[in-house]
């Protein structure tokens, strides 16, 4: 294994721990997600990881490194930065290069070098001459992950890396850490308040509780812990590419997307009741999915979806006119037919999608 934590215990006082014989291994290029609530000992579990505070008892290491020095493998990217200070986002990120320099030493052409390839693996080599106070909460944390690689470090740690963040900006940090993980050969861990996003990106997830913690290794082992739906690794994933492509001005949330079947199902019935239109062909089905592979087995999940149709009305119009009424619903084409899922829908929008649906059935006359 590349990094091991054995028996480990931590706590400011000693009679009062924090936490007790926590123990996790992490190989090359896996991430692990370290969640709990508010004041439960993430940041001080990383700080502990870091070496910057000493363990009561136990050992980490990296690889034949143990705690003490561990510190010299290790970058840190630390939650909701701020910078009141006008440096240029190159400036910043040549600030990961300072542990290989001396007190009084320069930036060498290959520290700019490294730099500058940290920023074309973010994705923000365009922003290099920017200064950080100017850039947007998004940016500004894309600049501190790249200063982080610029150390070229073994294990990356990140203290809440979406924090303060925007959906959209959310989903591109975490990307952008998947990817780079896998690519560079990097360990990561990370703090998240998210389940969503843990089952999205980590490997492996430690669980922290005020008196017990819960190793998860595989996804299908969290989704138990986390008492989460199988299904919100296909709907979350599918709603966030969505978003994404089409900047929905509002988007389903992860209770939506987590609902059970059988709720779904009651929910499409009540929609249905009653309501018939003169044009527009509607029906409801259920719609499978296949969710699984790797270290989770495969699946078949299943939905309630309501499927439109018009001999008059293309699919493409109908997508537009639902859109052009703000409904933010998931919708897809399929042989010229519109479908949209249960899951992504309110309750209290029903009754306006119904008013919507019956004013584009009337442009049929």
């Amino acid at each position: 294994m590349f990094f091991t934590v054995e028996n480990a215990s931590f706590g400011y006082f000693q009679n009062n721990l924090l936490f007790r014989d926590i123990n996790f291994t992490l190989n090359k290029g896996e991430i692990l997600a370290i969640m709990g609530p508010n004041g439960v000992g993430k940041t001080t579990l990383i700080k502990c990881i870091m070496g910057i505070l000493d363990w009561n008892s136990g050992v980490s290491y990296i690889e034949n490194k143990e705690h003490a020095d561990i510190i010299l493998d290790v970058a840190y990217v630390p939650q909701g930065t701020k910078t009141s200070f006008s440096y240029t986002v190159m400036e910043m990120v040549l600030f990961g290069r300072a542990k290989y320099m001396s007190a009084f030493s320069l930036p060498q052409k290959s520290d700019y070098d490294i730099a500058i390839n940290a920023l074309k693996d973010m994705g923000i080599y365009h922003l290099k001459d920017r200064t950080c106070n100017s850039l947007s909460g998004g940016q500004l944390q894309m600049v501190m992950v790249a200063r982080a690689l610029a150390a070229e470090p073994k294990l990356l740690i990140l203290d809440e890396p979406e924090s303060h963040l925007d959906f959209y900006n959310q989903v591109i940090i975490l990307d952008t850490i998947k990817r780079l993980a896998k690519e560079k050969n990097i360990a990561c861990i990370l703090n998240t308040h998210y389940p969503n996003h843990a089952i999205k990106l980590a490997d492996k997830v430690l669980l922290l509780g005020k008196k017990e913690y819960i190793s998860a290794m595989k996804k299908n082992q969290l989704t138990r812990a986390l008492r989460v739906d199988k299904m919100t690794l296909v709907a979350l994933e599918g709603t966030l590419r969505m978003y994404l492509d089409e900047k929905y001005k509002s988007i389903p949330t992860f209770e939506m997307l987590t609902r059970s079947y059988s709720e779904i199902k009651d929910m499409a019935d009540e929609f249905m009741k009653g309501f018939t239109l003169d044009n527009l062909n509607i029906s409801l089905e259920d719609d499978y999915s296949e969710v699984g592979g790797g270290a989770m087995p495969t699946e078949r999940l299943s939905t309630r979806v309501m499927t439109l149709e018009s001999q008059d009305l293309s699919a493409d119009y109908i997508i537009k006119a639902l859109r052009d009424y703000n409904i933010p619903i998931i919708a897809r084409i399929n042989d010229d037919k519109v479908i949209f899922d249960f899951r992504t829908i309110k309750k209290e929008e029903f009754k306006f999608i119904k008013k919507c649906l019956i004013d584009i059935d009337g442009r049929c006359r």
